[in-house]
């Protein structure tokens, strides 16, 4: 999406509504959080992009969705990335793995340190991500994902 329709949405929306906006693909599943790769330079531009919700205080949170396959092995990574972020960018901030590796306390420690919260999940059984669904608390703001129980195709 292009910056103007940021500013239409912006405009188009009642004054005490908020959006959470998810981080484009190429950031967190081609890019992979990794800094060498450019995904700080992306997110900054991103963030650019998304600024017109921020200045008019619609703005919600911004979710880092990572991709099935990353695991707790890429924590460096993920730490490598938050570290280089400005801070927080006045924006509150929310990851969501969907690996079960995820399910140690290193993680959450670090989300402390950057008051970025870990995402809850309510999901379907066939989708496996149960784990998603403990509540961890990791910031002064929170992130709940309704994917939904559809039975019938995806969500």
């Amino acid at each position: 999406m292009t910056k103007g329709a940021f500013i239409g949405m912006a405009k188009a929306t009642p004054e005490t509504f908020q959006f959470s906006i998810h981080v484009p693909e190429t950031i967190t599943h081609v890019k992979r959080l990794h800094v060498e790769r450019g995904s700080v330079t992306l997110y900054e531009e991103f963030v650019d992009k998304i600024s017109a919700l921020k200045t008019a205080n619609k703005l919600g949170a911004i979710l880092f969705q990572l991709p099935t396959r990353f695991t707790v092995n890429d924590f460096k990574n993920i730490e490598q990335f938050v570290d280089r972020l400005p801070p927080a960018n006045g924006c509150d901030c929310a990851m969501e793995f969907r690996h079960p590796s995820w399910g140690t306390e290193g993680p959450w420690e670090m989300f402390k340190h950057y008051n970025i919260a870990a995402v809850t999940t309510e999901s379907p059984n066939q989708e496996n991500l149960q784990f998603l669904s403990d509540v961890i608390v990791t910031a002064n703001h929170s992130f709940i994902r309704f994917h939904g129980r559809n039975l019938k195709g995806h969500y």
